[in-house]
């Protein structure tokens, strides 16, 4: 009686957890589509709309975040600084994460060689870094100020001597 009811009580822990953990997720998503939605339209009134769901996506980044520090604390606390099987498996599912095995060229192919990922990544940054013909106002218009008017006019005020 008791063995069931643990156990009923740890399936429903881990429905709990899953659920929290792909509620970040999926809330994630749905701001990173919202965000590409309004980056998309060019009206000056979405303006506002973006940066306040900028703002809600850097909050559950946030949350998200602290949640799995929370989470590797406690594997940290239960298994230490060891060579433990947890460790090896993080470490590499790190580096399986990372690694990029496939990219598709500017024609569409999937490529997987050595050589051609390098050569579509060098031409995707030249580009990206070449002097473009976009402007630079609609960009403009969605980075907040941080430096107001009266601080720009101390700026680039003429210097003078009695400041020392």
């Amino acid at each position: 009686m008791l063995t069931t009811k643990l156990k009923n009580c740890t399936n429903e822990m881990n429905d709990w957890g899953q659920q929290l953990r792909n509620k970040y997720r999926r809330e994630i998503e749905e701001c990173r589509a919202k965000l590409e939605l309004l980056r998309n339209t060019t009206i000056g009134s979405n303006q506002g709309r973006f940066e306040e769901v900028n703002r809600r996506i850097s909050i559950l980044l946030a949350q998200e975040e602290a949640f799995w520090k929370q989470r590797a604390t406690v594997y940290w606390l239960r298994d230490g600084d060891t060579n433990s099987r947890f460790f090896h498996a993080t470490a590499s599912a790190r580096k399986k994460r990372n690694e990029i095995t496939k990219l598709k060229n500017e024609e569409g192919n999937t490529m997987d060689s050595q050589h051609e990922l390098c050569d579509i990544a060098m031409s995707y940054f030249k580009q990206l870094f070449s002097p473009g013909q976009q402007s630079t106002d609609t960009v403009l218009d969605y980075i907040a100020p941080t430096i107001t008017d009266i601080n720009n006019e101390q700026l680039i005020a003429p210097f003078q001597i009695k400041e020392f």
